[in-house]
């Protein structure tokens, strides 16, 4: 059958809105691909990572600042010290990251599911210490803290994506074969119930 002018465009104009219907379609599915894939790469294991050691972090600022300002030993006072200074940037990098992934933190459920996490109950008890008592308690904590970053830190290199993450977690990992030790032997001077000379 031969077509006439009126059939062939008829046909002209349902293929052109066929070919409108694809190339939206096509549109639609690249725009929701590109709103997915302008996220760096990430996964489950990144989230809880810094889920957790957001609210790990900001414990072990707490306790810290206890011990800076009513530490005995000075070489207590010192790691305190320590601990603010170099945690306080670390927690603005950890917001940062959340913030790139858009992760809402829940700093509730961090601090609840966080591995060997500060208690509110143990950061009251320590305020309410004062001496030696203080700096072995503040000791003992920070090395049952630090343990559990490392905790954390494996978890995140061994399952983790995102690659600021991992940096992160690299730092974090090094500390039992640094700080951890150092903590350790600090806190067994200190049980002999004597304190270092202050500078």
């Amino acid at each position: 059958m031969i077509a006439t002018p009126a059939g062939r465009k008829a046909g002209i104009v349902a293929a052109g809105q066929k070919a409108g219907i694809v190339a939206a379609a096509l549109l639609w599915t690249g725009l929701t691909t590109s709103c997915a894939s302008s996220l760096p790469a990430h996964n489950a294991a990144d989230a809880t990572f810094l889920q957790d050691m957001l609210p790990h972090h900001q414990q072990a600022i707490a306790v810290a600042q206890i011990a800076a300002r009513a530490g005995v030993d000075p070489r207590t006072r010192t790691f305190g010290g320590r601990v603010i200074a170099e945690q306080t940037p670390e927690v603005r990098r950890i917001q940062d990251m959340a913030k790139a992934l858009r992760l809402h933190i829940d700093l509730a459920a961090g601090a609840a599911m966080a591995v060997h996490r500060i208690s509110p109950a143990e950061l009251s008890a320590l305020d309410q210490q004062h001496g030696l008592a203080l700096d072995r308690r503040f000791l003992a904590l920070s090395i049952t803290s630090e343990q559990g970053a490392v905790a954390m830190a494996r978890t995140e290199l061994a399952h983790g994506r995102y690659a600021p993450a991992r940096a992160l977690a690299t730092s974090i990992a090094g500390a039992p074969g640094g700080e951890i030790p150092q903590l350790q032997a600090l806190l067994s001077a200190l049980a002999g119930g004597v304190a270092a000379a202050a500078n």
